[in-house]
């Protein structure tokens, strides 16, 4: 037990001194060479195939209790095989695949027994006369990450002195993102990013990141058109720490031109679509659904950054810690096509659904939750209801598009509209993969800033979603249900679900707008 620990450890450790060394950079800069006939995608590969066949011998032990084969007579003739073919992958599916890789791998790894682990096999080169065991490949398989890491880092900073690439960041979060690296330019658009160092001041716009010792201006989360509709501006928010704060209060730092030329647009085309109604609103761009809740959501992070956990003793530390927030770096980023062309490369990022909802023509037209860990989304306004997963690369929309077509034409009660989003919020924690990204910032603010998605399900089997539990799920209900009295017990009795979505023969459920069955 305390090898494969100590193994699981060193991995670990490798892994993410591995990705370190790669943090910043853009896809070109794989290009570059770094040893005399290999660049740096080259050594991304050799990483790959040697991780790889460390997996394919664990699982082939746990299958047939022998090594895999790696179909080479030695390791020099096995490197040359494996460079000349992954040169031919591209860069992103390899990327996907190395991760993917290190996640199966660290998933088999307990099932494996200190005896496992100490049994002896024949060499795996045909040409080697000497014996290996699993804790002999695993230990030099987290030595060989370790190893190309430092030589990443130190051809960085090789590199650095020529000018030609970023240096590594130490104190820069952890960050799959490749991000491009130009020079310095008037027409350069600059990407800014207050993860890199975690500046979430209110003397930087939160947008772009412009000073504001002059031309400030303050954003509300909740624009100003949508708290005097519906009279939002005392009402209170209620926070992580359970600490309130009125909608009024909720603002964010803003320089003028974010403000009143790219935002000011955003808002305008959302209410305008919101005034002609949910056939208007359904058939709106879905970008710019997405950068109107992302700059609510993100505006929240921002606010909750700065408020202590327990108000009564402020050093506990903060509501939302800097760890949490890393998480947010590419949702920042991605907020950026609202001032510079964005191109998602035959993807979205997020899952997006439009529902329409029963009108009461006062406060209860109103509701909004979020999900800070799920990076999940809901709002509810005059008829039209928004239902959203920000990051999952359109996942939930592709498994639940059928599913939600069943309420087209049908007004939704909201306490129907929260048990969407409820089901919504819990399958997002279910996710077993961290999206993944290649963003490439272009020279001139007239180009696209193009992004790529890494496949969710690169070489894995495995589902990308955990199994469902009834149970857990119920809770999630009962807190969106709360308001109406409805207590977890009441959900979950004798294994069953209280559903206010579906009859007993699985046909849509119809409440009117005082919540009373008709159908």
């Amino acid at each position: 037990m305390k090898q494969k620990i100590l193994l699981s450890k060193r991995l670990e450790i490798a892994w993410h001194e591995w990705n370190d060394a790669l943090g910043g950079l853009d896809a070109a800069d794989f290009d570059l060479l770094v040893y005399r006939q290999w660049n740096l995608k080259d050594i991304l590969g050799h990483v790959y195939s040697y991780l790889h066949l460390a997996l394919r011998h664990v699982e082939s032990y746990q299958k047939r209790k022998r090594l895999a084969s790696p179909r080479a007579p030695s390791y020099s003739y096995f490197n040359r095989r494996e460079a000349e073919r992954l040169r031919r992958v591209p860069l992103a599916q390899l990327c996907a695949n190395l991760d993917a890789t290190y996640r199966d791998l660290m998933a088999v790894l307990p099932a494996l027994s200190d005896e496992d682990l100490q049994k002896v096999f024949p060499a795996q080169w045909w040409n080697s006369k000497y014996h290996t065991t699993l804790r002999a490949i695993l230990r030099e398989e987290a030595e060989h990450l370790g190893i190309h890491a430092g030589d990443v880092k130190k051809w960085r900073e090789g590199e650095r002195a020529n000018k030609s690439i970023k240096p590594v960041e130490s104190r820069a979060p952890r960050s799959k993102t490749i991000r491009k690296i130009s020079k310095k330019s008037e027409s350069r658009i600059l990407r800014y990013d207050p993860f890199a160092r975690m500046t979430f001041s209110y003397d930087r716009c939160f947008l772009c990141g412009q000073h504001l010792k002059s031309g400030k201006s303050v954003e509300h989360v909740f624009p100003k058109w949508l708290q005097n509709k519906y009279n939002l501006w005392d009402e209170k928010i209620i926070l992580l720490n359970k600490s309130s704060i009125s909608y009024r209060q909720l603002t964010i730092p803003c320089c003028i031109k974010c403000n009143n030329e790219y935002l000011s647009s955003l808002e305008s085309t959302i209410q305008r679509a919101l005034e002609m109604g949910y056939s208007e609103f359904a058939n709106l761009d879905e970008l710019k659904i997405f950068q109107w809740i992302s700059k609510m959501f993100y505006g929240i992070l921002f606010k909750e950054l700065s408020l202590p956990i327990d108000r009564k003793d402020p050093s506990l530390g903060f509501i939302a810690s800097p760890e949490l927030l890393k998480r947010f770096r590419e949702l920042h980023a991605f907020l950026q096509s609202v001032r510079t062309p964005f191109r998602f490369d035959n993807f979205t990022p997020w899952s997006i659904f439009i529902l329409e909802t029963h009108k009461y023509n006062d406060r209860l037209d109103f509701d909004y939750h979020d999900g800070i860990e799920s990076l999940t989304f809901a709002i509810r306004m005059s008829g039209i209801g928004i239902i959203a997963c920000l990051q999952d690369n359109g996942a939930q929309k592709e498994i639940f598009s059928d599913y939600f077509r069943r309420f087209n034409g049908i007004k939704l009660h909201p306490i129907q509209f929260n048990e969407l989003f409820a089901n919504l919020t819990y399958k997002s924690t279910l996710m077993n993969r961290t999206p993944t990204y290649v963003i490439s910032i272009p020279r001139r603010a007239t180009e696209e800033t193009q992004v790529i998605a890494l496949p969710l399900q690169g070489v894995s089997l495995k589902p990308i979603y955990d199994d469902w539990d009834p149970e857990t799920y119920s809770h999630y209900l009962a807190n969106y249900c709360s308001k109406w009295g409805i207590r977890f017990e009441d959900i979950y009795r004798d294994g069953k679900i209280l559903t206010f979505l579906q009859n007993e023969d699985d046909s849509v459920r119809i409440l009117d707008a005082e919540g009373n069955f008709t159908k």
